[in-house]
């Protein structure tokens, strides 16, 4: 090996190793503004806030899961979902019940209310067509189908955020969130946030006053 070819890759093994910590020093001062590049009607502001704010481990899982059912769950709790319930829970297992299973999915995806929806159809035949039911083959769906929007939403929040800022923010939230899905639980809502009591008039006449003016 020439001297020269050895310089060029010592060359390229430090030029590396800058861009490695430049990219590491890049995601350690993450913008806390980022959600504004979203509209004011996004379900996903508060899942890019949490991702850019400090200790946001436990509070952009919660985060994402909201705004996962939020903006991919439309169809939940309506008669087509009670049907698709009913027809995943089947204890239908032998290889006629498959055959009828897949048909009455294709024509539950013919009516589905979204684009969501009929993507939980596809997910589902696709489970049962390669054999990897679990034993419980509904919530398995639902997850999946649910991961699988996740995704799409954070390429899509990832643009938005990059048409405004340098791109290495973009990626910093996109891989933080992706980071934190695997810890989410997508096959059941969410629980309701528990609503803050407002205190009364009386109480907060009663709070202590600062004696110095």
């Amino acid at each position: 090996m020439t001297m020269s070819l050895i310089c060029l890759l010592k060359f390229d093994n430090v030029e590396n190793a800058t861009k490695l910590a430049s990219n590491d020093v890049r995601s350690a001062f993450m913008r806390d503004d980022l959600h504004h590049s979203l509209p004011q009607t996004s379900l996903w502001r508060a899942a890019v806030k949490a991702a850019c704010s400090p200790g946001w481990d436990g509070t952009l899982r919660d985060a994402i899961t909201r705004a996962v059912w939020a903006s991919g769950a439309a169809w939940w709790d309506t008669a087509w979902e009670q049907e698709l319930r009913a027809l995943l829970t089947a204890k239908e297992f032998d290889m006629f019940g498959q055959e009828r299973l897949e048909r009455s999915l294709v024509k539950l995806e013919n009516t589905s209310p979204d684009h969501s929806a009929q993507r939980v159809c596809e997910i589902a035949r696709a489970v049962i067509l390669n054999a990897e039911p679990s034993l419980n083959l509904y919530k398995q769906v639902i997850h999946s189908a649910l991961e699988t929007h996740a995704e799409d939403c954070f390429e899509h929040v990832a643009a938005r955020i990059e048409a405004e800022h340098p791109e290495y923010q973009a990626r910093e939230v996109r891989r933080r969130m992706r980071a934190e899905l695997p810890s989410c639980n997508l096959s059941e809502p969410p629980a309701p946030k528990p609503r803050q009591r407002r205190k009364s008039v009386e109480q907060a006449l009663d709070m202590a006053l600062p004696t110095n003016f």
